[in-house]
């Protein structure tokens, strides 16, 4: 664990950039460097940041203190103890987050098209405000096939590395 002066302001700030959502960001990101894909980009990758690292802090807490203690036992050095005793134990755990959230950005990218910054979200508000009802629905399959097709990827992936 971190020193407590560590680990407590830096815990307070992700809880704050955490607590706002992603649209909330894409607007602020609009108006900062205005419309166009850029912002949503930038929106997406600062809630993923925050979520990621919430959860990668809370993989490493909760790590077993067995393997690490053994290890050091032996008279390694941090870096072995780091290699062999922490990063068999954390690894599954961060690839299955970074999967996770590929698919949840996916469909945060749809909305953010709502707010100018392109992509399939923006073909979806296009469509609706043509009532092209037939458009609409395809676009919105595509999103969903998208996700089940990285799901499908992800999982395949979850089960060669881990």
């Amino acid at each position: 664990m971190a020193p407590r002066p560590v680990f407590y302001p830096a815990r307070a700030v992700l809880n704050f950039f955490r607590s706002v959502d992603t649209l909330v960001y894409a607007l602020v990101f609009v108006a900062a460097v205005g419309l166009g894909p850029f912002p949503g980009v930038l929106a997406v990758v600062a809630y993923t940041t925050t979520s990621l690292a919430k959860l990668y802090s809370e993989a490493v807490e909760g790590i077993d203190p067995g393997p690490v203690d053994a290890i050091t036992a032996t008279g390694a050095t941090r870096l072995q103890i780091l290699r062999f005793g922490v990063m068999p134990q954390i690894l599954p755990l961060f690839l299955s987050y970074v999967l996770y959230r590929l698919e949840s950005n996916i469909r945060a990218a749809t909305v953010l098209g709502f707010v100018g910054a392109g992509g399939i979200g923006f073909y979806l508000q296009t469509y609706l405000r043509m009532i092209d009802y037939p458009a609409a629905s395809t676009v919105l399959l595509v999103t969903v096939a998208m996700v089940m097709v990285v799901d499908a990827i992800s999982s395949r992936l979850r089960d060669r590395l881990v």
